[in-house]
């Protein structure tokens, strides 16, 4: 009997050490186990808030409550007037780690607006002087033009087609304007994304990037197919590399347009957070599922692959955000991120010590 068993025993091992042998093999060969792809989890559409101009936001927002959706989306593709915060809860915050805010800004001025005159006095028209710590942004414009400024003397102006990365470190006190004209209207559409930073680097010295239009390091394009284009803002897909070189962490940060009938795959790392935000159109996948225009979605850890449809009647336009978790507690106070409340309240000392 126990010489029985030993035979049973060798030839199991035999047979391990030949399955091992034949994936080494395929390796070798370039050969691998079938991709799996990301799953939808949950879908979710933020507020939406009027301003920039506030009576455009307002017919927007009427629009909305009398159930004309599609017209007001239209309507703000068009005219401007609202801003949307989104990753503000701490169940959002669990599914989109490292990913702490995203916000999409569409607004438009006019010189000849009579209300601008006195809504300024109440909003000015961007984010007058304000302290960070902790963490990065990353504001990517797609229309228009921010101003620039901060406390170490550092003045841009950055426009369509470009991208500040600002690592805030121990702290950085900087103005955020929207570029207005007085002749003419001026269009603004951007989107702003904070990004955590680990314990270990929240307090290093403050360090800020530009790049794409208007620089020496334009935003590469990947064009996988005749149709659909994606813009790498973070990391890496194919051949397409972004130039950013302060993002002290693993991310994908990807502007993805396919026109009708384009469908696109994309390798993503096994337990990166995975989530999109759909601009214009609405994504598809498989079983009827979709995330539709406005919609934030969040899919699943497991999986190397993410695969996006578009089955729609118009272009799809949306920003897929992927990263590595930093396995950390978060604290958040106003515009500063560390990791304890002690460290929030320190930070607000620093802040008014000056």
């Amino acid at each position: 009997k126990f010489l029985k068993n030993f035979r049973k025993m060798q030839i199991f091992k035999a047979l391990f050490h030949g399955l091992s042998f034949t994936l080494s093999l395929g390796k070798c060969f370039g050969f691998s186990a079938a991709k799996s792809q990301r799953t939808l989890l949950s879908t979710s559409k933020s507020v939406r808030l009027p301003v920039w101009p506030v009576q455009n936001g307002l017919i927007l927002t009427l629009l909305d409550l009398i159930g004309l959706k599609s017209a007001a989306i239209w309507l703000e593709d068009k005219c401007g007037g609202r801003v949307c915060p989104m990753l503000t809860s701490s169940e959002d915050l669990g599914k989109s780690n490292p990913f702490l805010l995203l916000a999409h800004h569409r607004h438009t001025f006019y010189p000849l607006d009579p209300i601008r005159p006195i809504s300024g006095l109440i909003l000015p028209e961007g984010f007058p002087s304000h302290p960070h710590r902790g963490f990065q942004t990353v504001t990517y414009v797609m229309k228009g033009g921010m101003v620039h400024r901060d406390n170490f003397g550092v003045k841009q102006v950055y426009r369509e087609g470009s991208v500040q990365w600002l690592n805030a470190g121990s702290g950085i006190m900087h103005e955020e304007m929207w570029e207005t004209s007085p002749w003419k209207p001026s269009e603004i559409e951007i989107y702003q994304i904070w990004v955590n930073l680990p314990k270990a680097l929240k307090m290093e010295k403050p360090s800020i990037q530009l790049f794409g239009e208007g620089t020496e390091d334009p935003i590469p394009l990947y064009e996988p197919s005749k149709g659909t284009k994606v813009r790498v803002i973070a990391g890496s897909i194919g051949d397409a590399k972004s130039p950013c070189k302060i993002a002290h962490s693993e991310l994908l940060m990807l502007h993805v347009t396919m026109e009708v009938g384009q469908k696109l795959v994309l390798p993503l790392k096994e337990n990166f957070s995975c989530l999109t935000y759909v601009r214009k159109g609405k994504i598809s996948f498989p079983e009827e599922k979709m995330v539709e225009t406005h919609q934030i979605a969040w899919y699943s850890n497991e999986g190397d692959e993410f695969t996006a449809e578009n089955r729609g009647s118009e272009e799809l336009d949306f920003l897929l955000l992927a990263g590595e978790k930093i396995n950390e507690p978060v604290a958040m106070g106003g515009s500063f991120v560390m990791n304890s409340e002690w460290e929030i309240q320190r930070a607000r000392a620093d802040y008014m010590e000056g």
